[in-house]
């Protein structure tokens, strides 16, 4: 099994856990080490393990199986912000990145709020009445599943990479699956993107063995 089936393979079990989050300035996110140690184990028990490393413009998440020395190629990076003389900022930085990175590699669903989904970056005002309040011992309705043409999403995501110069290596079940994410509107909700997220996995596999 390849390092992409693999990590293609911890994308799937992870749709199912539950990621605790921490309230913020801008809304609810998920803490680096919530996500670490999520994450860790699984790598662990598929035999990959994961590094953060850097060059000088940008950081870069390092996977690499564990038998065969594989390494996901090209790595997950994002490029680094300008020094800053405040040491606390600065790890803030480090560590915003390296949770958009875990993120966005294992394609852990966002946090429940978006920023961009408002005017002025800030979750949604809750109402302080009676109707507002949680109710407890109440069953989560089930989310409604569009019929969505995903063949006809993966052939759109492709020419859109293409379009952005990407080469055959660049463009991985990864970028594709990012690619879709951004395209759909509104947005895939779990259950969507669970199924997109299969559909994906199969037509790799599929173009890979030809």
């Amino acid at each position: 099994m390849s390092i992409y089936d693999k990590i293609a393979e911890i994308q799937m079990e992870l749709l199912d856990v539950e990621f605790e989050q921490k309230r913020g300035f801008h809304g609810e996110y998920m803490g680096l080490e919530v996500l670490t140690c999520k994450i860790l184990p699984k790598c662990y028990e598929h035999g990959i393990f994961y590094y953060f490393t850097a060059n000088e413009t940008h950081l870069l998440l390092k996977i690499i199986d564990r038998e065969t020395g594989e390494v996901l190629s090209p790595a997950p990076h994002v490029r680094l912000p300008e020094l800053s003389k405040d040491m606390k900022v600065e790890g803030g930085n480090y560590t915003y990145m390296k949770r958009y990175l875990l993120m966005n590699t294992f394609m852990v669903i966002a946090e429940s709020f978006d920023p961009d989904d408002t005017k002025d970056g800030l979750p949604p005002q809750k109402n302080n009445d009676a109707s507002s309040a949680p109710k407890k011992n109440t069953k989560k309705e089930s989310e409604p599943v569009r019929e969505l043409n995903f063949q006809e999403l993966v052939d759109k995501a492709l020419e859109k990479l293409e379009k952005k110069g990407l080469s055959n290596e660049e463009i991985t079940s990864f970028a594709v699956k990012k690619c879709i994410q951004n395209m759909v509107k509104p947005k895939l909700n779990k259950s969507e993107k669970k199924a997109m997220y299969a559909f994906v996995n199969e037509y790799f596999k599929g173009r890979d063995s030809q």
